[in-house]
């Protein structure tokens, strides 16, 4: 397996990677950026005690991850990861949070999502109908302790409320 094969597994199958990662070479789809402004995260949580648990585990501002993590440069997409699961089939949840970051060094990033796109492209590989990931911007970080603050957050329910008057009008 190469860095290219690992990223089109993370990004287009969502396998969830182990520790190999470490022993591929990603310097062609690093960013181009030596830092990265802002990146956003959005979360979704099923219930209030999950939500509760987890503002509790950043209140100092920072968030600790033992695993890899997918951001983005747009603040529309993380809204969407954020809204994903309670406006899928299920219609449960009780809470989005947008996370912001700022000044992530291109040495915490394993790999740029748009980078990896176009690699893939040039090796003429086959891209799924899953192909508008490229359009999230996503970038994967290393674990790390990253400095965050809480963008923006709401509740499910405001959510939907506003969703209905939406469809009325």
């Amino acid at each position: 397996m190469t860095a290219i094969n690992f990223a089109f597994d993370y990004i287009y199958n969502e396998k969830q990677p182990t520790e190999d990662y470490k022993s591929y070479d990603f310097s062609t789809i690093k960013p181009s950026s030596d830092k990265i402004s802002s990146l956003y995260r959005g979360l979704y949580f099923s219930t209030k005690e999950h939500y509760d648990s987890f503002m509790d585990s950043i209140r100092e501002g920072t968030l600790i991850t033992n695993q890899l993590t997918s951001w983005t440069t747009s603040e529309v997409v993380a809204l969407q990861f954020s809204l994903m699961r309670y406006f899928s089939a299920e219609k449960q949840g009780y809470f989005g949070v947008i996370l912001k970051t700022t000044g992530i060094t291109s040495n915490r990033v394993l790999f740029d999502g748009e980078s990896a796109h176009y690699q893939f492209f040039e090796e003429e590989r086959e891209i799924p109908a899953k192909k508008p990931y490229i359009d999230e911007k996503e970038y994967v970080l290393l674990p790390s302790n990253y400095d965050v603050e809480v963008f923006y957050e709401f509740s499910y329910e405001e959510a939907a409320r506003k969703a209905e008057r939406k469809s009325v009008s």
